[in-house]
This record gives C-alpha cells, structure tokens and sequence, in this order.
C-alpha cells in the first residue's frame, strides 16, 4: 500500500482535490488489492489442499487427505482419480472466483 500510495496517479488524484478517502479507496486501495488476492486464491488454496494431507493423516482426521493417502498406499487408482478432480474442481472454481474479483476491482480488466 505504501508504494502504490507514492505513485503518479495518486499525486495526481489529490492534485485534483479529491477526498483523501476517496483517494484511498477508489484508487490506492483498488490496486494493492490485486496481488493481495492473487496470493490468497493461488497459494493459500494450494497450501491449504496440500496441507490437508499431512493433518489429516498425522491427527487422524477423516477427510479427502487422509482417505487420498491411504488410497495411495493400498493402490486403488480410482479413488485417488476421483479425489483429484474434486481438488480439481476446487481450484478451478477458486480461479474463476478469482477472476470475478480482478474485474471487479480493476476496470482494466473486462469479463467477456
């Protein structure tokens, strides 16, 4: 947020006599929250699924980690396909989730 708060535009937004709150919300804010939720959606939901597998079988926690794990270790080959395209699933809807956002907080960035 500091850096984006030193940029052209933002001087350039209070040169106009714009609202401090507006300048931060409308402009600043908007802005920085773009690589905010690029690193919320992409890697957290990644670090989130592949944690799931190391707490569910360490604690015993039923779940898609423990039950893909213990597949792997038996070798039944369809549980483990099925259980990857649910996490597939999952991020694809995460993806488009994030996408939604993007053109949401940056008029740049059109959906068509």
């Amino acid at each position: 947020m500091l850096e984006v708060l030193r940029e052209d535009y933002i001087r350039t937004a209070r040169s106009k006599g714009l609202n401090e709150k507006t300048v931060i919300y409308k402009h600043a804010f908007r802005n920085t929250m773009i690589p905010m939720i690029t690193l919320l959606v992409s890697y957290l939901l990644v670090g989130l699924i592949s944690s799931s597998f190391i707490l569910e079988k360490i604690f015993s926690w039923p779940g898609l980690g423990r039950l893909t794990v213990d597949a792997a270790l038996i070798g039944d080959i369809y549980v483990i396909m099925a259980v990857l395209v649910i996490y597939s699933m999952i991020g694809f809807v995460a993806y488009i989730i994030r996408d939604i956002a993007y053109a949401y907080l940056d008029p740049r960035v059109r959906l068509s």
